[in-house]
């Protein structure tokens, strides 16, 4: 009898042993079912590829024709962190992405015209005021909302890079003032125009550090959407701006006749129709014209 009951004993352990097993391997063929579907949904929005065993993708605007030099590159991980015991949860998604730590939590340019200049010991000290995170939509994955909002701060990174240079370059009567996150000028005696890079990660550090002293009425809200018409439309021209193919067999013709075009413009006519405004000269005149339609 103790025979009997040790061999039907090791049946039922073998048995259970065996359809744990199976068990498990169907959790895993599903979880790898899922995060191949899921990779697939991103693959429908983002540019994707394979670098050795790691899956890189590509949050940058380049292929829309910027010239920023940030990498804007981000890594797809494998969700692992599940109890198979444990029920899964309504929010659990297979797939992760890891993005760059210069690229993580919230920004935005903020604008604002003042009629006082601060204090010099005040400046690139702009501190950002509470902008509600950007919320996921219905039926869209989590890492959507996590790799737009990493776009955006990289696209306002490229604007205040781009200002800041222009802000150098440019040769005006007052000099603009450029410090830390901050950017400062004149457009009129008296009137100040500043135009700050507010960057807010999701550390706490960075939540401490957060003050409400800024009121959020200054922010000109209209020159920031402005800044990122501007910013896109200088990618647009960098994308039409390719060369024409030269024909194989055929002489192209002469390179400045080519330039001329039909009308035979010289070089006086051609500088005078090209428009040469960088983007802080163009939002400069934009202030302008707002603190004169507000007299």
């Amino acid at each position: 009898k103790k025979k009997s009951l040790a061999g039907a004993a090791q049946i039922l352990l073998k048995g259970a042993e065996r359809l744990s097993k199976s068990v498990a391997e169907n959790q895993e063929n599903k979880r790898q079912r899922d995060f191949n579907s899921e990779l697939l949904r991103l693959r429908q929005h983002w540019k994707l590829r394979k670098v050795g065993d790691k899956i890189l993708g590509d949050l940058s605007y380049r292929s829309a024709g910027s010239l920023f030099l940030h990498h804007g590159t981000f890594e797809v991980i494998k969700n692992t962190d599940i109890d198979l015991d444990k029920k899964i949860s309504e929010d659990y998604c297979p797939l992760d992405v890891q993005i760059p730590s210069d690229l993580e939590g919230s920004a935005y340019i903020k604008v604002s015209i003042q009629k006082q200049a601060p204090d010099i010991g005040d400046l690139g000290t702009v501190n950002l005021f509470k902008r509600p995170m950007p919320k996921s939509k219905p039926g869209s994955p989590h890492w959507q909302t996590k790799l737009e909002t990493a776009q955006n701060v990289l696209l306002c990174k490229e604007i205040f890079a781009q200002l800041s240079r222009e802000a150098v370059q440019i040769k005006s009567q007052i000099p603009h003032i450029v410090v830390k996150n901050q950017i400062i000028s004149q457009p009129f005696p008296g009137l100040q125009l500043s135009i700050s890079l507010c960057h807010s990660s999701n550390d706490k550090k960075s939540q401490k550090s957060t003050s409400e002293k800024q009121n959020p009425e200054d922010h000109l809200y209209v020159l920031e959407h402005n800044l990122h018409q501007l910013i896109r439309e200088c990618h647009k021209q960098t994308l039409s701006s390719t060369v024409m193919p030269h024909p194989a067999s055929a002489p192209f013709g002469h390179k400045r006749m080519r330039l001329a075009g039909p009308q035979a413009f010289d070089k006086n006519d051609i500088s005078s129709l090209q428009s040469n405004e960088g983007l802080l000269e163009k939002i400069i005149k934009q202030a302008k014209h707002i603190f004169l339609r507000r007299r």
